[in-house]
């Protein structure tokens, strides 16, 4: 026991004298053991790592290997079923009704069909379009007739009327083969569906899957294919088809794979033995092909060079080591020799001063050494030259800067200030010197520049600071200040904060003018939106403060378009201008008036006791503008529209506001203008249900939701049907049958009369076709065209697209167009009924006698019916002028060659007037009123009745009232 103790203390006390010799141990020492430990680790670093990267890099080369030649089978079986599907369906293609019109003929269609069995090995069959076996190649017996439907690839094939591949299975044959069966639906030449050709293949057939059983990867890899769910379809051993590749859950990556992964990565394969396993599926079939190739046989030669290199590094790190601990401390002598003669060397001038002359004489890098440090000490000396020449130049720039420079306690104090102090302050840099920076500070701007000062004071950051500060006569000009905190040198010296301050009251004044710049408008010099916003925040304030009304009133100059399409803008501006003017001189200090856009003004009153206050605003604002304006020596009259909106509580926004102001205003511009309209809670319910209207109207046509009615046209001189006319219906979801007069002029307004017109337009030629061929006689359809249909360039384009379309005879289409839409634009009115008119259509004037009536468009025009309006039809037995019209108008259309339609005929004595006056054609209730279509078949199919008694012929009508 005293002896273990003994050699126990003897290793400490060898440990420590170690550690203390290792403490006292040169510079040259502790660099040998450094440098050589250094490089030992870095050999080692080295070496792992050029042994890790070439691992991976093996790694990775075997992984693209392996998925090359997974992609090279995957692209091989993925063009081999295309191929066979292709053939498939090139041969279903020639399939015909005579081929499968019984049994024996569908037989002797796969009997001549050789090409086809030679690429389905097994099988080929012939099913009809329910499933039922009607031949198969080879023949077996008792077989024809099998109802097949219940098979998944037959129903889905029945199902979809596409090609499909099935997924494989174990033949029922006992040879343990893999089947694939492929069907492909074969079609008439009328497009119907007449029956199923499928094929079935062998899937180890050496030309499909039977030569990849065979390949293998190293020694013992291999490759396997498995369906979408998993069931192995090929594999070298023969007796797990059909079987699960991998129990459930029991290998991840197969997993992964099944729900598409695709690539390489190290598993478990289904022996159990850890391998490289691949993955990729055959997008036709959805099936997976992998590829398993054992890592132990990989790496068998990677894992025994490894060790080889191993050895040789440690071997050659020890060598390098001891080396490298020997050559250190040789080169190390001659520093150590240099750093004794340094240490040696008492500096006893007042700059650093250079070596002596013992180290002249000395060669290498001590010579190279002691050069380099004389020099460096003449370097040190030119420094500090330049620093003292910097230093003067900095208090020349200080002295000299248009930026007052100034220095102070981490109070406020001034312990020095630039000169340039007397011209921006009036004070001398000498009267500055104690005085505190807050002193001069303007009594809004100090709290802001005492907080400035703490934080510069604790270096937390270098603040900006923009304040007004107090000149000698008295006058503030705007600072901006930067303040830094300035440590001295020596720890003992209180810190002290450097401020640089800049006169920028050019600056602030400039600032101002952008900012009330940007909350005026350019032309007019009242508030814009952006000012008007700031206001309706405070007046918001006010109301709910004092409990008072706020009130935004939206004024629309009425035509002012006019004014500025006949004298242009620039008197269109200078209107707007006075305008502006004469309204503000309508309104209080507090109150705000703001040009909206174009010539809308917003005018808005906070404070308000009640509603009245703000309607007796809008007739004064009225009234003010009767006076005529007067603009480049001429007088210019305007009136305006006026929508008022008042907050009712204190929770008005101002985005409400003005939309209810707006709803006001269009409703004041819909009685005329030159008025005031309140808003009231039922204006915007009445916005609310044509919003919806609009928004139910865009989805009309592809809910069917549109339908026409047809009104018959009655021949005065036959008595029977001469024609019909297509009126359009929309029977909506919630509120019914909708007038044409409620809906059109919605869909003229949101651009979608366009599709109506044209869906209108197609449902008439299609439906009058069916018509024709049951037996209607072929009388002319009338369609009415829109205004903005009218002016779209591509009207006539779009009517003979539709002709084209249903084969329609242009002959028996007129299309109704209103005096007021041609007058619009004459010549384009010209040019677009020329387009029509060598379409063949006829085209009708609706509505003659209610806009324009001029004779001399009517020559212009090539026009083919005339159609009086039933304003005129009404009153005509009443009303002696309404009869003179009538009467007018039906001789100048004789004159003008130009056939006559009467509307809104309702009585019997209307229908004798107008057939004794000429008229060729009748409408309205007295025949019929608008029906169905299968109510107007059954009228028009009806037995041939007189509608109308037909007049004698010698009979004139002398008076133009019937009493």
């Amino acid at each position: 026991m005293l002896n273990i103790r003994g050699l126990r203390s003897g290793r400490s006390a060898r440990l420590a004298s170690l550690g203390r010799h290792l403490s006292r141990s040169t510079l040259a020492t502790k660099t040998s053991t450094a440098t050589s430990l250094l490089f030992l680790v870095a050999i080692l670093a080295v070496g792992t790592t050029a042994l890790y990267s070439f691992r991976s890099k093996l790694l990775d080369v075997m992984v693209a290997d392996q998925d090359r030649l997974l992609q090279r089978v995957a692209d091989s079986q993925e063009q081999k079923l295309l191929s066979l599907q292709k053939a498939l369906i090139q041969s279903a293609s020639e399939i015909r009704d005579a081929d499968i019109a019984s049994s024996d003929a569908a037989q002797r269609y796969l009997d001549t069909n050789t090409g086809l069995y030679a690429g389905f090995d097994r099988s080929t069959f012939l099913f009809s379009d329910k499933g039922i076996l009607l031949a198969e190649r080879p023949y077996r017996p008792n077989r024809r007739g099998d109802n097949a439907s219940w098979r998944p690839y037959i129903r889905d094939t029945i199902g979809t009327q596409r090609s499909i591949i099935s997924e494989p299975f174990l033949t029922n044959v006992g040879d343990g083969n893999m089947v694939l069966v492929m069907t492909t639906p074969a079609f008439a030449k009328d497009g119907r569906f007449i029956a199923i050709l499928t094929g079935s293949i062998g899937l180890t057939n050496p030309g499909l899957l039977g030569n990849v059983a065979k390949t293998v990867i190293g020694k013992t890899g291999y490759i396997f294919i498995v369906s979408a769910d998993g069931k192995l379809i090929m594999h070298p051993d023969r007796t797990r088809l059909s079987r699960p590749a991998y129990a459930a859950a029991a290998n991840p990556l197969f997993d992964r794979a099944i729900r598409g992964f695709e690539g390489t990565e190290p598993a478990l394969d289904p022996d159990g033995r850890e391998a490289l396993i691949s993955y990729k599926s055959v997008p036709s079939s959805n099936w997976i092909v992998a590829a398993v190739y054992p890592k132990d046989e990989a790496f068998a030669a990677v894992n025994e060079l490894v060790w080889r290199f191993v050895a040789f590094l440690l071997v050659a790190s020890v060598v390098m080591v001891i080396a490298v601990w020997l050559l250190t401390r040789f080169l190390m002598q001659p520093l150590v020799s240099l750093t004794r003669h340094l240490a040696r060397y008492t500096d006893t001038e007042e700059r650093l001063a250079p070596l002596g002359s013992d180290n002249k004489h000395a060669s290498g890098e001590i010579r190279a050494l002691t050069t380099t440090f004389n020099r460096l000490t003449g370097r040190l000396h030119e420094r500090e030259d330049a620093l003292i020449e910097t230093m003067r130049s900095h208090k020349l720039i200080t002295e000299n800067s248009t930026d007052l420079i100034t220095k102070h306690t981490p109070e406020g104090a001034i312990t020095y200030a630039s000169p340039v102090s007397e011209s921006v302050l009036g004070l001398a840099h000498t009267e500055l010197i104690g005085h505190s920076l807050l002193e001069f500070v303007h009594p809004e701007d100090y709290e802001v520049v005492r907080v400035a000062f703490g934080f510069a004071a604790q270096g937390q950051s270098q603040p900006t600071v923009i304040y007004r500060t107090r000149r000698r006569d008295q006058n503030y000009v705007w600072f901006e200040t930067t303040l830094r905190l300035m440590k001295g040198i020596s720890t003992e010296k209180t810190p002290e904060i450097l401020c640089i301050s800049r006169d920028i009251s050019e600056r602030k004044r400039m600032e101002g003018r952008l900012h009330e710049l940007a909350r005026t408008d350019h032309l007019t010099d009242i508030a814009n939106r952006v000012l008007l916003s700031e206001r309706f925040a405070l007046g918001l304030t006010r109301a709910r403060r004092e409990g008072s009304l706020l009130a935004m009133l939206m004024i629309d100059i009425d035509r002012f378009k006019n004014i500025n399409d006949s004298l242009g803008h620039s008197v269109g501006d200078a209107l707007l201008k006075l305008v502006a003017a004469r309204l503000s001189s309508c309104i209080r200090e507090d109150d705000t008036l703001a040009r909206w856009g174009g010539d809308e003004f917003v005018l808005l009153l906070p404070g308000l006791i009640d509603s009245d206050t703000a309607a007796t605003v809008a007739e004064r604002c009225i009234n003010s503008l009767k006076e005529p304006f007067v603009v480049d020596g001429q007088g210019l009259r305007v009136t305006a529209s006026i929508g008022v909106s008042v907050a009712q509580d204190s929770a008005a926004d101002s985005e409400t506001m003005l939309s209810n102001a707006d709803t006001a205003m269009y409703r004041a511009k819909a009685r005329g203008g030159n008025c005031m309209i309140m808003y009231t809670a039922q204006m915007s319910e009445g916005a609310r249900s044509r919003l919806s209207m609009e928004n139910a109207l865009f989805h009309a046509i592809e809910r069917h939701e549109l339908l026409l009615h047809y009104q018959p046209l009655i021949s005065t001189r036959t008595g029977r049907l001469a024609g019909v006319e297509a009126l359009i219906r929309w029977k909506h979801p919630e509120r019914g049958l909708v007038s044409p007069a409620e809906f059109i002029p919605i869909a003229e307004e949101t651009g979608q009369i366009g599709a109506i017109g044209e869906w209108v337009l197609r449902t008439a030629c299609t439906q009058m076709d069916s018509w024709y061929r049951r037996g209607l006689p072929r009388i002319a359809i009338s369609v009415n065209v829109s205004s903005r249909q009218f002016r779209q360039d591509s009207l006539a384009n779009t009517v003979k697209a539709v002709l084209d379309e249903t084969h329609f005879d242009p002959k028996l289409l007129e299309l109704e167009l209103t005096e007021s839409l041609l007058m619009d634009d004459i010549e384009r009115s010209r040019t677009i009924l020329a387009e029509l008119k060598s379409l063949g259509v006829s085209v009708a004037l609706d509505d003659f006698g209610t806009g324009y009536s001029s004779l001399s468009y009517l020559k212009g025009f090539q026009l083919d019916t005339l159609k009086i309006d039933r304003a005129f039809t009404a009153e005509l037995m009443t009303s002696e002028t309404n009869a003179s019209i009538v009467r007018a108008t039906i001789g100048l259309a004789k004159g003008l060659r130009l056939r006559t339609v009467a509307e809104g005929v309702e009585t019997r004595a209307q229908a004798d007037f107008l057939a004794r006056q000429g008229c060729d054609v009748l409408q309205g209730f007295l025949f019929a009123r608008p029906m169905e279509p299968d109510a107007f078949l059954s009228f028009a199919l009806a037995s041939h009745t007189y509608l109308l008694s037909r007049p004698p012929h010698e009979e004139h009508e002398k008076l133009g009232v019937t009493r």
